[in-house]
């Protein structure tokens, strides 16, 4: 069965789909695009451990390579920041571009969906080249690979339904399709020429006793580390990839959250300074928080005269006090800061006489609001502004949807 490019799902009838083109269809929602055209990206990603290991980033051609010695414990995870959100009836589809270091003892590269836990994943080492998941459904972390040889799929050895053979010592695209409702599974995929293989799929559904893992919302990793000690470095590179949502139609089962400075800021003339503040809990219900922050708005108003306002990602605040929004929500706010430094600028504007507003505007960028691997960092929205010709009393609103 042919798949068109505009088609929201992939067909596994034949194990492999023709002349799609790019990994991308019509329709679907994207969490997160990156290229490597410039950088390595470094607001999006987390280093979640580095034990004598190397990241640099190639203009040439357009690669982030994570390099580690020959010591027995030397390691790069990179990990996106944010932890990519589940919605019950939607599938996850991740691509993206690897090359992998040639096969030595000891060593051992992961590429795929996935955290300490939970999760999908390409893997290569010693053994051979496979895909795994783990689990922690069951309470304890439970680890499945399944090596080349035992593809259910295709084995992509020239004698399967695509008749392509894998050179993995070659550059790769690869892909990620999953679901969960519980007894959802996992499709891997590759693609060579214009052709998408289906190679390996893991179901849970009339086959496993509990999910295919504990919990499917999850980031996107690279891991490269040593169980001993290898004949030499090793160079994991990584190129463009792309997160998406296949076929929906939007976070329609976001929660609705709502932050504001209650009372009145008042600014000067002399200096911008923050208003409001928010950002995720570093724990949400007793857990890491994995919720994803979507359709983020801001409202301004001056109570009496003009101003000018930025609004900024990540700034470094001094005098923060964070304030929960409520046990219900993951989101904290701070309205008591009374400087700031740094940050990217997200959008700015001017508001003009007494009582005026700015529209609902909605903060539209693919930068993460979220809390890193280790939950000690979060990201930071905020809003800083600063009187134009006579200090003015303030008020702002920072709303959304939580999606967990």
């Amino acid at each position: 069965m042919l798949v068109s490019k505009n088609s929201s799902f992939f067909t596994e009838d034949l194990a492999f789909t023709t002349d799609v083109g790019g990994f991308v269809n019509q329709g679907n929602i994207t969490l997160l695009s990156l290229s490597n055209q410039y950088d390595e990206s470094p607001n999006y990603w987390d280093i979640v451990s580095d034990i004598n290991g190397d990241i640099t980033y190639s203009g040439n051609d357009k690669s982030t390579s994570l390099t580690i010695g020959t010591g027995a414990t030397d390691k790069i995870v990179r990990s996106t920041k944010a932890s990519f959100p589940y919605i019950a009836g939607e599938e996850i589809r991740a691509s993206f571009g690897v090359k992998f270091d040639t096969a030595k003892t000891n060593l051992k590269q992961l590429a795929g969906m996935f955290d300490e836990e939970n999760g999908f994943y390409f893997l290569l080492e010693e053994s051979g080249f496979g895909v795994a998941r783990r689990s922690k459904a069951s309470g304890n972390i439970e680890e499945v690979i399944t090596y080349q040889s035992d593809w259910n799929l295709d084995k992509l050895n020239g004698q399967g339904k695509s008749r392509k053979t894998l050179d993995i010592t070659k550059i790769q695209m690869l892909l990620i399709t999953y679901t969960f409702y519980g007894a959802g599974g996992v499709t891997f995929w590759v693609k060579i020429d214009r052709d998408l293989i289906a190679i390996h799929r893991y179901s849970a559904g009339n086959y496993l006793n509990l999910p295919i893992v504990g919990n499917p919302s999850l980031p996107l990793r690279f891991e490269i580390r040593n169980s001993g000690v290898t004949a030499s470095s090793s160079t994991m590179k990584t190129y463009g990839l792309r997160l998406e949502l296949v076929g929906s139609s939007g976070f329609e089962s976001g929660h609705p959250f709502a932050c504001f400075n209650s009372n009145l800021k008042n600014v000067g003339t002399a200096s911008f300074v923050p208003v409001l503040a928010i950002r995720p809990k570093f724990l949400f219900k007793g857990r890491r928080n994995t919720t994803f922050l979507s359709n983020l708005k801001y409202l301004i108003n001056t109570e009496d005269n003009p101003c000018s306002y930025i609004v900024l990602y990540n700034p470094t605040l001094t005098g923060a006090v964070w304030t929960s929004n409520g046990d219900y929500t993951s989101v904290e706010f701070d309205v008591t800061a009374t400087a700031y430094s740094g940050g990217i600028i997200l959008d700015a504007g001017v508001l003009g006489g007494v009582g005026t507003n700015s529209e609902i505007t909605e903060i539209k960028t693919f930068l993460p609001l979220a809390v890193n691997q280790n939950a000690d960092i979060s990201d930071i929205i905020c809003i800083v502004a600063r009187a134009n010709r006579a200090s003015t009393d303030m008020k702002a609103t920072l709303k959304g949807l939580e999606i967990y």
